[in-house]
Formats: structure tokens, C-alpha cells, sequence
């Protein structure tokens, strides 16, 4: 499903990006 592999990579660069700080 592309719509689940777009939520996906958003909540993962968000993760990412919840890490960083």
C-alpha cells in the first residue's frame, strides 16, 4: 500500500528527527 509506505517514512523522518533534539 503506497499510502502506508508514506505514513510510514513520515513517522520515521519524524522519529528521526524527535531524536535528534
Amino acid at each position: 500500500n503506497a499510502m502506508a509506505f508514506v505514513f510510514g517514512s513520515t513517522f520515521v523522518c519524524r522519529s528521526m528527527e524527535a531524536a535528534k533534539e
